[in-house]
C-alpha cells in the first residue's frame, strides 16, 4: 500500500510538470485574431477639407471570413492570388463597398468615387489567411457651413469592431461630431484589452462644420502614405503558435506526425482543465451522484464525439451553406440548446432527490408505527432502502451534449 501511494505521488507530479510545459508551450490568445475567427471588422476615417470630403475606409475580415471570400479571388483555384486576380476581387468589390456607405450633406446623399484600393492578405491561425482591404474615396465639397451624416451598411448582419472617427483639416472648423477625432484601434490593428470582450459598434457620424476656409485635400497618394497605419500585408500577427504551424506543415514526416498528435492530445488534457464547457457542473454533477471511473471515461468519449461531430457540422456550414445561414449566427443557438439540456438535467436531479425524501419520511413513519407496537416477532429484520448512487447512461449522454454540443471556434479553424 505505501509503494501504492507513492507511485500515485510521483504520477501526480509528473502529470503536474508535463502541464506546466504545456501551458509554456501553447500559443497564447494575443496570437490568434483578438476578437475571434468569424469576425468581419469595419473602420471610417472622414477627414473633411474645404473641397471634399475625403474617407479611409478599412476592411478586416478573421480566418472563416476570409476563407468564404477567397474563392472569389482566385478565380482559377491555383490558391495562388495573383495580381490580376487581385485587381479582378477590387474592381467589383470596392463599388459594392461605396454602394453602402451613406453620406449625406446638408441632406443631400452624395455619390462617392474610390480613388483608391488595396488588398492584402496577412497570415492567420493555422496558416490560414485572413483579408485586410483599404479603400480611400472623396465626394465634391463647397466651401461652406455643413451638416454631415455618415453611416456604414457594410456587413451590417456580422459580428466585430465598428469604429468611425472623424478629423478636421488645418482652417476646417469643426462645431460639433458624435463621433471622436482620434481612433481607439489604430485603423484596426491594436485592440484595447479593455474593449475586446465589449468591442465598439459605432457605424454612424453626424457632424457640424465649417469649411469656408481651410486646406483642400491632398493627391490620392500622399493622403494614402501619410495616413497608412500599416501596408496591406502588415496586420498584427495572428499565427497560431507552434502548434498551428505544425498543423500548417504541408511536408509532415512521420515523427513530426506522431509528435503532432501527442502535443494534441496534451493540449486536450490542458483544456480540459481550463474553465468553460461547464466543468464545474460536470464535476459537481459527478460527485453528487459517486459516479466511476468508467463512467467518467464514458461521458468523456460522449464529450469528444459531440464536440467533433459540432465541429464538423459547423464546418459544412461555413463551406456549403453560409448564404443561408451564418455560422456565428448559430452558436448562440448551441449554447441555448446546451443550457437547457443542462436545465432539464438540473429539474431532473431535483425532482429525483425530492422523491428520495419523500420515501425516506414515508419509511420513517412506517418504522415509527412498526416500533410503536406491544408486541414484536423475534426477528425484525429493519431493511433500509438503498440508494445506487450511479448516474444512469441517459444522463450521461444528455450531460455530455450538454458539455461538448458548442464548439471553439479555434477547433473550427484547425
Amino acid at each position: 500500500m505505501i509503494w501504492s501511494k507513492r507511485w500515485i505521488f510521483a504520477g501526480v507530479v509528473a502529470s503536474a510538470l508535463a502541464l506546466a510545459v504545456l501551458a509554456l508551450l501553447r500559443p497564447s490568445a494575443a496570437e490568434a485574431h483578438p476578437l475571434g475567427n468569424f469576425t468581419i471588422n469595419r473602420y471610417s476615417r472622414l477627414d473633411l477639407y474645404s473641397d471634399a470630403v475625403r474617407i479611409r475606409y478599412v476592411l478586416d475580415m478573421a480566418e472563416i471570413p476570409a476563407f468564404q471570400e477567397l474563392p472569389q479571388i482566385d478565380t482559377n483555384g491555383d490558391g495562388d492570388l495573383s495580381r490580376s486576380e487581385n485587381d479582378a476581387y477590387l474592381a467589383f468589390k470596392s463599388p459594392e463597398i461605396a454602394a453602402n456607405l451613406q453620406l449625406e450633406i446638408d441632406g443631400s446623399p452624395q455619390t462617392l468615387s474610390v480613388l483608391s484600393s488595396t488588398v492584402g492578405y496577412p497570415e492567420g491561425q493555422a496558416g490560414l489567411r485572413t483579408l485586410r482591404l483599404t479603400l480611400v474615396l472623396d465626394a465634391p465639397l463647397s466651401g461652406s457651413d455643413a451638416q454631415l451624416k455618415y453611416h456604414d451598411d457594410n456587413y451590417a448582419d456580422r459580428v466585430g469592431w465598428k469604429e468611425v472617427v472623424v478629423r478636421a483639416a488645418d482652417g476646417v472648423e469643426l462645431k460639433r461630431s458624435s463621433a471622436p477625432a482620434n481612433d481607439v484601434s489604430a485603423e484596426l490593428t491594436s485592440y484595447p484589452v479593455d474593449l475586446i470582450s465589449s468591442p465598439l459598434d459605432v457605424t454612424s457620424a453626424s457632424v457640424g462644420f465649417s469649411a469656408i476656409a481651410g486646406a483642400k485635400a491632398p493627391p490620392v497618394d500622399q493622403t494614402s502614405e501619410a495616413s497608412a497605419a500599416v501596408t496591406p500585408n502588415e496586420a498584427p500577427a495572428r499565427a497560431g503558435g507552434a502548434f498551428a504551424s505544425l498543423i500548417s506543415t504541408r511536408n509532415a514526416t512521420g515523427p513530426i506526425i506522431v509528435l503532432s498528435l501527442l502535443l494534441a492530445l496534451g493540449f486536450g488534457a490542458l483544456h480540459a482543465l481550463e474553465p468553460g464547457h461547464g466543468k464545474t457542473f460536470v464535476a459537481a454533477y459527478f460527485v453528487g451522484v459517486r459516479g466511476t471511473v468508467r463512467e467518467a471515461l464514458g461521458l468523456g468519449l460522449i464529450v469528444a464525439f459531440t464536440h467533433t461531430i459540432g465541429v464538423l457540422l459547423i464546418g459544412l456550414v461555413t463551406l456549403f451553406g453560409s448564404r443561408y445561414v451564418l455560422p456565428e449566427k448559430l452558436y448562440p443557438w448551441l449554447t441555448l440548446a446546451s443550457g437547457l439540456m443542462v436545465l432539464a438535467l438540473g429539474v431532473r436531479l431535483i425532482a429525483a432527490r425530492a422523491g428520495a425524501i419523500g420515501s425516506w419520511r414515508r419509511f420513517a413513519s412506517v418504522l415509527g408505527r412498526v416500533d410503536s407496537q406491544p408486541e414484536h416477532a423475534p426477528v425484525h429484520n429493519h431493511a433500509h432502502p438503498t440508494h445506487d448512487g450511479a448516474p444512469p447512461w441517459k444522463s450521461l449522454i444528455a450531460l455530455g451534449l450538454a458539455d461538448g454540443v458548442t464548439p471553439s471556434p479555434s477547433a473550427l479553424v484547425v
